[in-house]
């Protein structure tokens, strides 16, 4: 019953990570002022070329207040360099942005590498990616950038239901 909850939820991210880009900023256009705030994580590249930049942003809602999740991926180098929330998550929850920003690091692990144990969530939506999005050559086919960006935004999400005081 595990696996297949399991298998479930991998569809469902797979499925999600598949948005084109366009209908991501139509969604990113029809909300209202959400400033963000970005996160300070040790994780991130600093090494990319603006052209490359992919920008994924994602809404949720709790108790009825409507937040949002904005991640910025490198396509060429397949690194993370931002994620951003909003400003009013941080209220929200009661925590300061350092107290969240110290619960992404020790919540999550973005290596992930040690074949010995299971992969996390995140471990395997990038495999996913990887699998999906790569030729019988081995090169990049496109769309992994963004597949891989919104495992990001998946991982975040997770991240948020973990914190959240509810």
């Amino acid at each position: 019953m595990k696996k297949i909850i399991s298998l479930t939820l991998f569809a469902i991210i797979c499925f999600c990570s598949c948005v084109s880009e366009s209908e991501n900023e139509f969604e990113f256009e029809q909300r209202p002022n959400n400033d963000l705030v970005a996160l300070n994580l040790p994780f991130y590249t600093s090494d990319y070329d603006s052209e490359d930049l992919l920008e994924v942003n994602e809404n949720f809602t709790l108790d009825g207040e409507n937040f949002e999740i904005q991640v910025e991926y490198d396509d060429r180098s397949e690194k993370l360099v931002k994620i951003s929330i909003s400003e009013s998550y941080v209220s929200f929850t009661g925590y300061t942005l350092n107290e969240i920003e110290d619960q992404f690091v020790t919540n999550f692990d973005p290596g992930g590498d040690d074949p010995k144990e299971d992969l996390s969530p995140h471990a395997r939506c990038i495999e996913a990616c990887n699998r999906l999005y790569t030729d019988e050559d081995g090169e990049k086919i496109k769309g992994r950038g963004r597949c891989k960006a919104n495992c990001w935004v998946d991982t975040t999400i997770r991240l948020i239901d973990a914190i959240t005081p509810l």
